[in-house]
């Protein structure tokens, strides 16, 4: 072996110092606080766009509620009407009614308002008639007591 690549191969290697790391062990470096916080505000945006979501599936399901179109049997089972009383408010113009192929047909929402429309709300109750009316400070059996301990007029 010539002396030259002896020498090379005997070599010792240097020790090379440790890196120091950037945070002592145990907290995050500013990157990885970085992440968590873009991972955050993410998330939140994440959910922000779930709830408008569920609001406009719940609000286009009420729409279509709405503009369900009921065939005259359906509409009456609906309004538990027999269909010729259901045929009398629809002459009558109660009722808005589509005619498709000649045939009635009746908007889901326009009966949900029709049954609005004739939810009958009690009136407050009045006093009954004939009753005394006690003054608020007035005691009914007032009386006093005299110095005796006794009761007097």
């Amino acid at each position: 072996m010539p002396a030259a690549a002896h020498s090379l191969t005997s070599r010792q290697p240097k020790s090379v110092p440790p890196i120091a790391p950037a945070c002592p062990i145990g907290t995050p470096s500013p990157l990885q606080r970085l992440a968590v916080s873009i991972a955050a505000a993410i998330s939140e945006e994440l959910t922000d766009i779930e709830k408008l979501i569920l609001q406009a599936q719940e609000t286009a399901a009420e729409e279509f509620k709405k503009t369900r179109l009921l065939s005259r049997d359906q509409a009456a089972e609906h309004l538990n009407l027999s269909l010729s009383q259901l045929d009398r408010l629809t002459k009558a113009g109660r009722i808005p009614t589509a005619y498709i192929d000649s045939r009635p047909r009746y908007p889901m929402g326009a009966l949900q308002e029709f049954i609005a429309s004739r939810i009958h709300k009690p009136h407050p109750a009045k006093p009954a008639l004939n009753t005394p009316k006690l003054k608020s400070m007035e005691r009914p059996y007032d009386c006093e007591i005299d110095q005796e301990g006794g009761l007097g007029p």
